[in-house]
């Protein structure tokens, strides 16, 4: 067995283990644990990571809604390209680029968990947002003492919940 095919089956076997990760903090609030996965990201680049969120995201949750209706969102090969190149990321300190990009492998519990804010016009980025966006706040941690806050971005096209990034 190659290199390539025995990495193949490690990522496919790391993220067929599914335990429900999602918690809850003392005043309510839902919050991800990550940690499915996890193993697979260390020792990596940031380019190889990179390489391998997007990997996993296409990987677990192509052609797939993720989170509960009315709040969910469908995950497709341009979502997992800008879930793994966020326009946002120049204003993204290393350490929480990493973090968002190991989050990858709990897409589907971050949504469930996500809190919704609001919807907004679209920056014209996103041609197809034709009724904005509706932006969520979601809480993650990878370890006790790496909790990171963000914002889920799920575009509002013409006919339902579109992608995430």
């Amino acid at each position: 067995m190659e290199a390539s095919e025995k990495a193949e089956n490690g990522l496919r076997d790391a993220l067929e283990k599914k335990a429900y990760s999602i918690g809850e903090r003392a005043d309510g609030r839902k919050y991800v644990k990550i940690d499915i996965g996890q193993h697979l990201f260390d020792g990596l680049s940031p380019e190889e990571i990179i390489h391998l969120a997007r990997k996993v995201i296409l990987e677990r949750y192509r052609d797939k809604a993720i989170g509960t209706f009315p709040h969910n969102a469908f995950v497709n090969k341009q979502s997992a390209k800008e879930y793994a190149y966020p326009a946002a990321s120049r204003r993204m300190t290393d350490d929480i680029k990493e973090a968002k990009w190991r989050a990858s492998t709990q897409l589907d519990e971050l949504m469930e968990a996500a809190l919704f804010l609001r919807t907004e016009k679209d920056d014209v980025r996103h041609r197809d947002a034709v009724n904005g966006g509706a932006l969520y706040s979601v809480e993650f941690e990878l370890a006790p003492d790496q909790v990171y806050e963000g914002t889920v971005n799920v575009r509002l096209p013409q006919r339902g919940a579109c992608s995430m990034t």
